[in-house]
């Protein structure tokens, strides 16, 4: 040892140190807490059959889609409509061509109220058009309390806004999700003083404004919104 020069003793030193702490008994995964939320992600393995597996389609999950567009005049609207797929459009007006964005924005939601309801998608479109936009753009009870259909409160969350309650805010339902909606509106429409409409799309239109649905005498106006949905679709992206 005497040979040595004191670097090489001070080198000794920290590989026994070391050595020391790599043997030690109370190592890192000896140490890791239990909590199963420290361990890797892998470490888990859930069984194929006991995961939730999610909708095979996608829904739409905004409810602003043309409120963000409605600066646009009508060839930037049509402009910005033609890059997304759109066909068709030449001649159209700046609200027509907000309805027709918005049929196809919320396309889906239609569907799966009809689905739910037995309802033509294109009368469930006629609905939304009166209840849900005005002159083409999401109004604040579909865009922020997510009531697409002007469902009137029932229970649950309420929301105060102005329509057609004799001067005084009226009392609407406040939704939250995709799927409260969907459910919520079909249930309205699933109502039995509905369920004798049956017919042409204007007649089951006339039918459930007549039972109750509205107080206003509209049901020419979505009949002829009705039909324009016909119109509307074969102007998609895709179509």
């Amino acid at each position: 040892m005497k040979n040595l020069y004191f670097g090489d003793v001070v080198a000794i030193i920290i590989v026994m140190a070391l050595g020391t702490i790599l043997v030690s008994p109370r190592t890192p995964i000896e140490t890791m807490p239990a909590d199963p939320s420290f361990l890797p992600e892998k470490t888990f393995v859930v069984p194929f059959d006991t995961v939730a597996m999610a909708p095979p389609r996608a829904y739409p999950i905004g409810r602003d889609y043309v409120y963000r567009v409605k600066a646009l005049d009508q060839y930037e609207l049509a402009n910005k409509m033609r890059a997304e797929g759109f066909t068709g459009l030449d001649g159209l007006n700046r609200n027509v061509l907000r309805q027709l964005y918005a049929c196809f924005k919320y396309h889906q939601l239609f569907v799966d109220v009809g689905e739910k309801t037995g309802l033509p998608v294109s009368v469930v479109w006629s609905f939304f058009g009166f209840e849900a936009l005005a002159q083409g753009v999401e109004t604040d009870l579909f865009r922020i309390d997510a009531n697409p259909g002007g469902i009137k409160w029932n229970g649950g969350d309420l929301v105060k806004r102005w329509d057609d309650c004799g001067g005084v805010p009226c009392d609407f339902k406040k939704l939250d999700t995709y799927a409260e909606m969907v459910e919520s509106w079909a249930d309205v429409f699933n109502l039995s003083r509905y369920q004798d409409c049956t017919g042409t799309d204007a007649e089951i239109i006339k039918c459930i404004e007549e039972s109750g649905y509205s107080t206003a005498s509209i049901w020419r106006s979505r009949a002829k919104l009705a039909d324009k949905y016909f119109f509307f679709k074969k102007r998609f992206p895709g179509a």
